[in-house]
């Protein structure tokens, strides 16, 4: 039980609490927390769908400015940029986004296969 515990403590400590996110509070870069939470429903599974929200709206300022991005840890880093690229899909940002990456060098560590819960 205790490895659980500690395991879970680890977790939260990397995502949001996702049930307990107000989709109008502290809204700083206008997007639509609700629509891009329905259109997660309808692309991603259910296991995808709360993380990719979590870091999306911890990390949705990079979407804007990706300097940032070049300093998270390695173990959080590919999740962020993941869920980063779903966002801008959804408010139809991704074009200018990839370009932003691309000219920043910023780039996945390594290539692995969907989000992983860290």
């Amino acid at each position: 039980m205790a490895l659980w515990a500690g395991r879970l403590a680890w977790l939260g400590h990397w995502l949001y609490d996702v049930d307990s996110i107000d989709v109008n509070c502290g809204n700083r870069s206008g997007i639509d927390w609700k629509g891009f939470e329905s259109y997660l429903e309808r692309n991603y599974s259910k296991t995808t769908i709360p993380i990719v929200r979590s870091y999306a709206h911890k990390y949705d300022e990079n979407i804007q400015d990706v300097h940032g991005l070049n300093l998270l840890p390695q173990g959080i880093r590919n999740n962020v940029l993941k869920s980063l690229v779903i966002l801008p899909k959804f408010s139809n940002q991704y074009e200018s986004f990839r370009y932003s990456l691309k000219s920043n060098g910023i780039k996945m560590i390594n290539h692995d296969n969907g989000l992983k819960s860290q």
